[in-house]
């Protein structure tokens, strides 16, 4: 007797994706770098008063299988250009914030999100914090 072919539910696969996924078992292979600035000014009386630049850059990776997907995004850099200077302090902070919700991986099909698969170490890291 030979088997023809085999039936395979997509729960099963989608369910099992997951569990590798938030045990560090994955690989996601389709990778791409993106990249963005954004500029900040402040008038007071038509005189500049606030000025901020803010580059960064993230590291997207997925992963397509069949009916859903994982997404991973990582802050890779982040660099910050303030004046006045005594600002500056204050934008380190905002860097920190942004590194720990920037490093996320969660399933997602039609365009919404499924779950967040590193919520658990997320969390682990904003209590930290």
């Amino acid at each position: 007797m030979h088997l023809g072919y085999i039936v395979i539910d997509r729960n099963f696969i989608k369910n099992k994706e997951i569990n590798n996924a938030e045990n560090g078992k994955i690989n996601l292979n389709n990778k791409a770098r993106y990249r963005c600035e954004q500029n900040n000014l402040v008038l007071l009386d038509g005189n500049p008063n606030f000025s901020a630049q803010t580059k960064t850059q993230y590291l997207l990776s997925n992963k397509q299988d069949i009916g859903f997907s994982l997404l991973n995004a990582i802050l890779e850099d982040y660099v910050t250009a303030v004046q006045p200077a005594s600002m500056e302090s204050a934008f380190e902070l905002i860097k920190h914030i942004e590194q720990i919700r920037n490093d996320i991986t969660f399933a997602h099909s039609e365009g919404k999100i499924n779950k967040v698969i590193n919520l658990k170490e997320l969390q682990e890291k904003w209590e930290f914090f």
